[in-house]
């Protein structure tokens, strides 16, 4: 026959901790155990946190005004989106990607006696990657 040890339970629970989760979504909505999942799976945001500041290069910046801030964080968002997205399509990482995009080069060559600018670009089926490529071809011009 077993036994609880209730002074044992007690000293754990004490050198363990307790951790408990709170959220304003009502119960009907979210339950109990979808909080303690949603929490589980904070590490993928993590994951994303350390890949701007990495592959990104994503640094701080400091704004002042809201207006700055929101926009600061709605580019880093979009970035962070984008990426993911060429991640799912290519198969690549973002770094694999990222290193890829920095070869493509562009020369913008000004004739001071027309006054006119000429763009030169290098072709984007120059980087060898086709699921990069493909999903490129509706923004570059060849």
């Amino acid at each position: 026959m077993f036994e609880l040890n209730d002074a044992l339970k007690t000293k754990a629970e004490k050198l363990l901790g307790i951790k408990g989760y709170v959220t304003n979504v009502p119960r009907d909505e979210l339950s109990d155990q979808d909080v303690v999942d949603y929490y589980h799976d904070l590490w993928n945001v993590e994951k994303a946190f350390r890949m701007t500041k990495s592959d990104l290069q994503a640094r701080p910046i400091f704004h002042y005004t809201e207006q700055a801030i929101r926009a600061h964080l709605v580019i880093c968002f979009m970035g962070l989106m984008m990426s993911k997205y060429l991640e799912i399509k290519t198969g690549h990482s973002t770094r694999q990607i990222r290193d890829q995009l920095w070869k493509v080069h562009e020369a913008h060559l000004l004739d001071d006696r027309t006054g006119q600018t000429h763009v030169m670009q290098m072709d984007a089926r120059e980087l060898g990657n086709p699921e990069l490529i493909d999903l490129l071809e509706p923004v570059c011009t060849h």
